[in-house]
C-alpha cells in the first residue's frame, strides 16, 4: 500500500541524477544547520571528502587508460582503495608539513606581539620596525605622507626625528579607529 508507493517514488526520484544531487544537497544542508557548533568539522570533511573523491576518480580513470595503453595483457593491480589511501596520506603529510612550518613561526610572531603590547610605548616599538624595514629615508617619506593625511596630528611647527613623528602619527592614526 502506502509505504511501497512512498519507496516507488523514492527510488525513481533518487534515479534522477539532478534530483539526486539536490537531494544530497538538502540533507546536508539541513545536517549543517542542525549540528551549528561541528560546522568548520562538518563543512571541511565534506569538502575534503568531495575533493577526495573526484581525485580518485580522475586516478583511476587515468590508471585505466595507462594500464589499457601499456599493459593491456596484465591483470590490473591498482583497486581504488589504493588511490583512496594515496590521497589520505597525501593529505595528512601536507597538513603535517604545514603545521610544524606554520605553528612555530606563528609562536614567533605571537610573542613578538604579546612583548609589543606589553611595553611602554608600542607606537614607538612600531615606528622603530617601520624604520629598520624601510631605513631613514623611506621612514621620511612615510612620514610625509601620512602628514598630508592627518595635518593636524602635529601642532608644533617644528620637525621631530624620525620615528617620534611617526610614532605621533601611528598613535593618531590608531586612535582615530579605536574611537
Amino acid at each position: 500500500g502506502y509505504v511501497e508507493s512512498i519507496e516507488a517514488a523514492a527510488s525513481t526520484f533518487m534515479t534522477i541524477p539532478f534530483l539526486r544531487k539536490l537531494s544530497i544537497w538538502a540533507a546536508f544542508t539541513v545536517l549543517v544547520f542542525s549540528l551549528k557548533q561541528f560546522y568548520s568539522v562538518a563543512l571541511g570533511t565534506f569538502v575534503f571528502a568531495l575533493v577526495g573523491n573526484s581525485v580518485v576518480d580522475r586516478l583511476e580513470v587515468f590508471h585505466d587508460y595507462v594500464h589499457q595503453k601499456f599493459w593491456s595483457h596484465r591483470k590490473k593491480i591498482l583497486s581504488r582503495k589504493f588511490f583512496a589511501g594515496t590521497y589520505i596520506l597525501s593529505l595528512i603529510s601536507l597538513l603535517s608539513v604545514a603545521s610544524v612550518i606554520a605553528v612555530p613561526k606563528i609562536m614567533r610572531q605571537g610573542q613578538y606581539l604579546m612583548a609589543l603590547v606589553q611595553s611602554d610605548n608600542p607606537y614607538a616599538a612600531l615606528a622603530d620596525g617601520v624604520q629598520n624595514l624601510l631605513g631613514p629615508e623611506g621612514t621620511m617619506r612615510l612620514e610625509n605622507f601620512i602628514a598630508s593625511i592627518y595635518p593636524e596630528t602635529l601642532a608644533s611647527g617644528g620637525r621631530q626625528p624620525a620615528g617620534e613623528t611617526l610614532t605621533a602619527y601611528l598613535q593618531q592614526s590608531l586612535k582615530e579607529q579605536i574611537l
